[in-house]
């Protein structure tokens, strides 16, 4: 869905129903996010003077299964009220009323993100990569303590669970997002490691659950300065086991630093942030090693998802997936720890 495709008659008057009934001059502009619902700046006039809000609803990439924008608001809105570092939601669409499909409307925080404008993210060209070592440092302990606020949030009232509770449910999610895109047959390789995620679970695993984000990487995270104050793109969200968080962001990290012969060289080592992770939160995490190839699912499928929209072989995707031999080799560790 593009800019072009709004009504935004039909979405003010929705606004003035659901935000303030003096809203006048609504714009709509593009903004960057999501891997698969994108986000609109809305700037408008009220009574009181000029607002702007920022609205996501669901685009056409198919790159996240089953992708519902208001699952995503209802996150969002409830986490925020429990003190999560998340934006707070203005309004909440689930009818279709204001765009034609389910939205959220939530308060415009200001702040930087670091490029990811290349497959090597923040490892590519741009300021953070260009920063001195003791910067880039900074924004990675400030981006892990904030993770840390977000795991230590009351999880009950968030309605982030999949079918089935807990870290099993989200490897059945993630299996189900591979096989709505290939066939069984045509995608072996990722089917045995996420079955073997699932039948090697950390007995430990459903205990302390939390928060997750999922795609908990330092692109989706608002900077003022060099400080994380905001988590946003929370698609995937789920309540789990946050280490599978922490074993994410290490392992998109340490595959996206692959990709370029000059990346950032001031984030800390994963020994060093599994430590201050556990420091932070109270938690103890012995199978670190799982928790990293549990992560890196979620980099797998999403990436076999987008080659295939791109017009890459279903028939070779297995092979041409450059994330596959990585996440065996993580799970190889995991094995053998």
């Amino acid at each position: 869905m593009s800019t072009d495709d709004f009504d935004t008659a039909r979405l003010q008057r929705w606004l003035g129903a659901e935000v303030d009934p003096t809203i006048t001059g609504l714009t709509v502009t593009r903004m960057g996010g999501g891997n698969c619902s994108g986000a609109w700046q809305l700037d408008f006039r009220t009574s009181a003077g000029p607002g702007v809000l920022v609205l996501k609803t669901t685009s056409d990439t198919g790159l996240v299964y089953d992708c519902r924008a208001s699952r995503e608001g209802q996150i969002f809105a409830a986490a925020n009220r429990v003190g999560a570092p998340l934006p707070a939601v203005v309004a909440i669409d689930d009818a279709d009323a204001a765009v034609g499909r389910p939205c959220f409307v939530m308060e415009r925080i200001a702040g930087r993100t670091v490029p990811e404008s290349t497959p090597a993210s923040f490892h590519g060209d741009g300021w953070f990569r260009d920063e001195d070592p003791a910067v880039q440092q900074a924004v990675w302990w400030s981006f892990l303590d904030t993770l840390a606020t977000l795991h230590a949030v009351p999880s009950n009232g968030i309605p982030a669970h999949y079918d089935t509770p807990g870290p099993a449910g989200v490897l059945d999610y993630w299996r189900g997002s591979l096989l709505d895109a290939a066939p069984a047959g045509r995608v072996p390789r990722q089917l045995a490691a996420i079955d073997w995620l699932r039948d090697n679970l950390p007995q430990d695993a459903d205990e302390q659950p939390a928060l997750c984000m999922g795609d908990a990487r330092l692109g989706n995270a608002l900077l003022d300065g060099n400080r994380v104050t905001t988590l946003v793109d929370f698609e995937v969200a789920y309540i789990g086991n946050p280490a599978a968080d922490i074993g994410y962001c290490l392992m998109q990290e340490s595959f996206t630093r692959l990709l370029t012969d000059r990346p950032a060289i001031g984030i800390p080592s994963p020994q060093q942030t599994w430590d201050r992770w556990e420091q932070l939160t109270g938690r103890s995490v012995p199978q670190r090693d799982y928790w990293t190839a549990f992560g890196a699912t979620v980099l797998c499928v999403t990436g076999t998802r987008a080659m295939l929209s791109w017009g890459v072989p279903v028939e070779t995707i297995d092979t041409a997936n450059i994330v596959v031999p990585e996440w065996e080799a993580l799970i190889q560790r995991a094995a053998a720890a």
